[in-house]
């Protein structure tokens, strides 16, 4: 009886040929696509930071001279090979003092402006800083110098 049966076994070859290659055209979109959701999520995650950043630092300047802000930060858990991080502050006067910078795997993916009103963030050394998950919050202080006001950023 088994003996007769030829197209099963004929024709189980290939089926799995097939099935062999429709999981091989399929997984590698389905791994891209997850990636980047992994990415957008990480984006979405650091606009999010950045907005709270924003927030706290418009508050301490329109608060004025001496005004403190703690600001805690909530960084994603489980990132998995997929780096985030902040960048913020700069010189006095220039763009980058006015924007943060989401930057997910090395790349910037996302902006903040301080523009309404328009905040300088300046650090102590006014270089850029770059905060990532190892950072636990920042301490942000209106200062008034020769008639300029900005936020002065310290990492804490």
């Amino acid at each position: 009886m088994y003996l007769r049966d030829r197209n099963g076994i004929e024709g189980l070859p290939l089926r799995l040929m097939v099935v062999a290659l429709l999981i091989s055209l399929t997984l590698p979109i389905a791994l891209g696509t997850l990636q980047g959701f992994q990415e957008q999520t990480q984006v979405r995650a650091g606009m999010r930071i950045a907005q709270e950043i924003g927030l706290a630092a418009t508050s301490a300047y329109a608060g004025g001279e001496g005004n403190v802000r703690m600001v805690k930060l909530d960084w994603p858990d489980g990132q998995q090979g997929v780096a985030l991080k902040l960048g913020l502050a700069g010189p006095f006067g220039s763009l980058l003092s006015t924007r943060l910078d989401v930057i997910v795997s090395g790349v910037v993916s996302g902006q903040h402006f301080l523009s309404d009103p328009l905040v300088h963030l300046v650090s102590g050394d006014e270089e850029r800083i770059e905060i990532g998950p190892g950072c636990e919050g920042l301490r942000l202080s209106c200062v008034v110098e020769a008639d300029r006001m900005w936020v002065q950023v310290e990492v804490v």
